[in-house]
């Protein structure tokens, strides 16, 4: 045994960052991004989230540059916070008025309602009108809870040069950059009506209106819902299309879905908006 392990060092010797023993090291315990990488793959296979998160941390701060740790890092960051696109999905059915379960909503007397408030909408075609409020949503609630995550991961995927990928990994970057960057505009679009003491109201097109006490607060609400929010939530609704484009699993496959959800959602909230950006 140690002739033969003599053998391999004098082998090894010639060869820049030969190591017999790398195969012998603890998981996690390299220094290497590549290897940390798969211990990381090898811990979630395993059903351990947390000890892959470690190790990509670590990958991460050995190589910030590195693309493949990049995109693992954020994945596993948003799987242990239980964030995926299938709460975009949910956000997309109560938008559409297809409130899935953990919803609720309240029907008001659009007459009295909106005596004293200004909207964007015509009033008197409006007797009534449903309050809209994605916090009613257990979906939103999971992603606001997590908003510092999302500011996380949207900052670990800034600036990965796509060209550089691999398609699998494209796919990847794609539905992982879409997912933050829907979730963040939403939770946004709620928090800033709150701010700005703006209701929320489904109007009986499917339309979502705004009404507020005071008109600075309604006209500053519009400039960012349309100029910003809608903006992104557009062009994350492209970035999941050309997550699809790479990898089409069928002409009815779930991210179709997902994404005409999305499209008809979007839609709904910039049929009001009368801003010009």
């Amino acid at each position: 045994m140690l002739r033969v392990t003599a053998t391999l060092l004098l082998l090894c010797l010639p060869l820049a960052g030969c190591n017999v023993f790398e195969s012998f090291q603890n998981e996690g315990s390299s220094s290497d991004p590549d290897i940390l990488l798969q211990d990381a793959k090898a811990a979630l296979d395993r059903g351990e989230p947390e000890k892959a998160r470690d190790y990509l941390r670590k990958a991460h701060e050995n190589d910030p540059d590195h693309p493949g740790v990049r995109i693992e890092l954020s994945a596993v960051e948003l799987e242990i916070r239980g964030i995926s696109v299938l709460l975009i999905r949910d956000l997309a059915d109560f938008t559409r008025e297809n409130s899935p379960t953990g919803s609720s909503a309240s029907v008001v007397d659009g007459n009295a309602r909106f005596a004293d408030q200004v909207c964007n909408f015509s009033r008197a075609e409006e007797p009534s009108a449903e309050v809209f409020n994605y916090a009613e949503l257990d979906a939103y609630l999971t992603l606001s809870s997590h908003d510092d995550a999302l500011e996380v991961v949207i900052e670990l995927l800034e600036g990965i040069t796509v060209h550089d990928l691999s398609k699998h990994q494209r796919a990847r970057l794609f539905m992982l950059d879409s997912t933050v960057r829907i979730a963040r505009s939403i939770v946004r679009l709620q928090r800033v009506a709150d701010e700005f003491d703006v209701t929320l109201y489904r109007l009986a097109s499917g339309a979502i209106g705004a009404c507020a006490n005071l008109s600075d607060g309604l006209e500053a609400f519009e400039e960012i819902a349309s100029c910003e929010l809608l903006d992104d939530l557009k062009t994350a609704l492209n970035g999941l299309k050309h997550r699809e484009e790479l990898i089409s699993s069928g002409s009815n496959s779930a991210l179709q879905e997902i994404i005409a959800a999305l499209e008809e959602a979007i839609s709904l909230l910039d049929e009001e908006l009368d801003t010009d950006c």
